[in-house]
């Protein structure tokens, strides 16, 4: 009887692992292959660039520019809009804070670290400060509130106490559209295009152009009815264009060709239902460059999703490799670069 009951334990136990996703682990199946950024073919090298690079776009004269987090020797982080040469040395660079939008119009704009967003027109000449536009939705809303509960057909001394929270609610929907409808008129009346950034909006008329993040809102959602808000017009605006990327992911040169799962991370769990389990080991990849052809392989905390992607600078043999932080890694995603000796 005993065996029978341990056989039922032991098959629901093992049923309950599989469903939560454990893995039959592996050894390493290319126990000798170079790791990265070391790799098998000499004719390659791969250097770390002390940076993550994100995107990168060129100008009307060809030069690039990028968004970067650099990394310095003493394990401080900084945040540019970088100018590089096609080897990707630095040539200059204005410092951001968080988001970014560089414009189809040679503009830049970043976030200072006081969340204003700044505007350049080239990384040389002197930054702007962007203004505020002048219609402010909720100071707006809230004087109409005051005049009608103090004035009029709806101020609250004309009403006993127990009136005053119907009151209150069809004030609010009164002030909330007739706010909304003075949004309408002073914000979108000419906008041409829209781009958030941070928690901004930045809105762009045929003259200027100003950011805008306080829009009216009700108290009671239900007031809104079946008008759009705010916030969802300018979503619906066309969106300002965006300098053209100078080099995407390339989804050719870099190819995982195997892999092996060498443990089991799990989610926790608690002292009756075990976690969600995940594969972890080894992901082996083969480069190729203008038909020259490297192996390495990773280690990667979720072996399923690729850690390695590849981005090439056009008409060069210079491709970046960008490698994906683990989950609770805290160490620096970086980039290295990959150039054919």
């Amino acid at each position: 009887m005993n065996l029978i009951v341990k056989g039922i334990v032991f098959f629901i136990i093992t049923t309950i692992v599989i469903s939560c996703g454990y893995t039959k682990t592996e050894d390493d199946k290319f126990p000798d292959m170079e790791v990265f950024p070391e790799n098998s073919n000499t004719e390659i090298a791969i250097q770390p660039l002390k940076m993550k690079i994100y995107d990168m776009y060129s100008s009307n004269n060809a030069t690039l520019y990028a968004a970067v987090n650099f990394f310095y020797d003493d394990g401080s982080t900084g945040q540019y809009i970088m100018e590089m040469d096609n080897e990707l040395n630095s040539i200059d660079s204005i410092p951001r804070h968080g988001s970014y939008f560089i414009a189809k119009n040679e503009n830049f704009y970043v976030n200072d670290k006081n969340g204003n967003v700044i505007k350049y027109h080239d990384l040389k000449s002197k930054p702007q400060k962007v203004p505020i536009h002048p219609f402010h939705g909720q100071l707006y809303k809230d004087d109409i509130e005051k005049k009608l509960k103090e004035k009029g057909s709806y101020a609250l001394n004309k009403f006993p106490d127990s009136l005053h929270y119907d009151i209150s609610r069809k004030i609010d929907s009164i002030s909330y559209h007739k706010s909304v409808d003075e949004f309408n008129k002073q914000v979108l009346t000419n906008l041409e295009c829209v781009r958030d950034i941070g928690d901004w909006y930045l809105l762009t008329y045929p003259q200027n152009e100003f950011i805008i993040t306080e829009m009216p809102t009700p108290l009671w959602k239900e007031n809104i009815g079946n008008r759009k808000e705010p916030y969802e017009q300018l979503n619906e605006f066309d969106q300002c264009q965006r300098r053209d990327k100078f080099i995407k992911v390339d989804n050719k040169s870099l190819l995982i060709k195997d892999k092996a799962v060498t443990a089991n991370g799990s989610s926790g769990g608690n002292h009756f239902v075990p976690g969600t389990f995940y594969p972890k080991g080894y992901q082996y990849y083969e480069f190729n460059i203008n038909d020259t052809t490297t192996q390495f392989k990773i280690f990667a905390e979720h072996v399923l999703a690729q850690k390695i992607t590849s981005r090439n600078i056009p008409n060069t043999n210079i491709y970046l490799l960008d490698v994906k932080p683990e989950i609770y890694d805290y160490d620096h995603p970086t980039t290295y670069i990959v150039v054919k000796e």
